[in-house]
Order: structure tokens, then sequence, then C-alpha cells
């Protein structure tokens, strides 16, 4: 399997992020630390989760 590393994007290059995640909870776990970094740094933050996760556990 190739893993495939983007450059990271600058952080004053961009005002607002959407985070697209298939889970409610996937964004705690994969990107939380990003997300409280760019909240602290006035960067708006939005969620699109493609289920509800009635499914979890």
């Amino acid at each position: 399997m190739t893993v495939m590393t983007l450059p990271a994007l600058p952080e004053e290059t961009f005002q607002r992020v959407l985070c697209v995640v298939a889970h409610p909870d996937d964004m705690e776990y994969g990107a939380s630390a990003a997300v409280a970094r760019w909240t602290a740094r006035g960067i708006e933050v939005g969620y699109l989760l493609l289920t509800r996760g009635e499914a979890g556990m």
C-alpha cells in the first residue's frame, strides 16, 4: 500500500475549513487537534457528516 502525503497548507492562506467525514465521531478521533488549533486562530470550521451514526456503539 502506498501512502501519499500532501504538503501542509499555510494557515494564513485560508479563513474557513469544511471537514467531511463519514461518522459523527471521526473528526474527534482523527483531527481534533487541528480543529482546536484552527478555531483558536479564528478560522471558521464546519462539519459535513455523511451518516447519523445510529449504528455506533
